[in-house]
Order: C-alpha cells, then sequence, then structure tokens
C-alpha cells in the first residue's frame, strides 16, 4: 500500500501528487536530518502515512518533547477520542454549529442583538 492510499479522500490524494514542493524542501530535510541524527524515533513523527507514524505518546516521551510536556496540566484522554469528520456538512449547519459551541461557553451571547454581515 502506498502513503497516498492513506489519505481517503480521492480530492486530497489528487491534490498532494499534484504539489510542487517549496524551494527549500532539500534544505528543510538535510538540516532536520542533521539536527536529528541519532534520533530515529523523532524523525518517525514526520513520516507522511499515520500508520507508519509513532504515536502521540511515544512523541510525548522523546527527550526533545519530554520536557515540554506535563501530564498533570494536559493528562492523556481518558475516553477514545472520535475524530471523523462529515465532510458532507453544508455552510449553514457549520455555522449552526459552531454558534451551538459558542452559546455553551457564552450563554450570554443568546441575549445579544448581534448584526453580522457575511
Amino acid at each position: 500500500m502506498s502513503s497516498l492510499a492513506g489519505i481517503g479522500l480521492q480530492n486530497s490524494s489528487f491534490a498532494v501528487t499534484t504539489m510542487e514542493p517549496p524551494s527549500t524542501c532539500g534544505l528543510l530535510v538535510a538540516s532536520l536530518l542533521n539536527f536529528w541524527v541519532g534520533s530515529p524515533s523523532f524523525l518517525k513523527m514526520l513520516v507522511f502515512d499515520p500508520s507508519k507514524r509513532i504515536s502521540v505518546t511515544e512523541a510525548l516521551q522523546h527527550p526533545y518533547m519530554s520536557p515540554l510536556y506535563d501530564p498533570r496540566c494536559d493528562p492523556p484522554a481518558q475516553v477514545p477520542i472520535n475524530l471523523d469528520i462529515d465532510e458532507d456538512l453544508g455552510e449553514e449547519m457549520i455555522r449552526e454549529m459552531m454558534w451551538t459551541e459558542i452559546l455553551h461557553y457564552h450563554p450570554e451571547a443568546a441575549t445579544t442583538n448581534l448584526e453580522v454581515n457575511m
């Protein structure tokens, strides 16, 4: 299976295969490789295919990342997180969902008469 097969969406696969790499791409890769020599686990975070990348937990245990992460401030999720996004949501539905989310955290906004031109 190619790395692009994991993308799943036909349009996304097409977009990725037709993208031109930035002119500094070679320099960036060379710099990263030079900086992270001897750290293959860190380089595994940069793998395009998500099924071949290291997990977030593994990445947070890396010597570079571990000083930046405090599990007391940001504990691991205790329940599975579903990141499935419905690609068929229309603009109106997205606006409605965003407004509902805003009202959840700021219920006072429901009583404010806002005139928004979009």
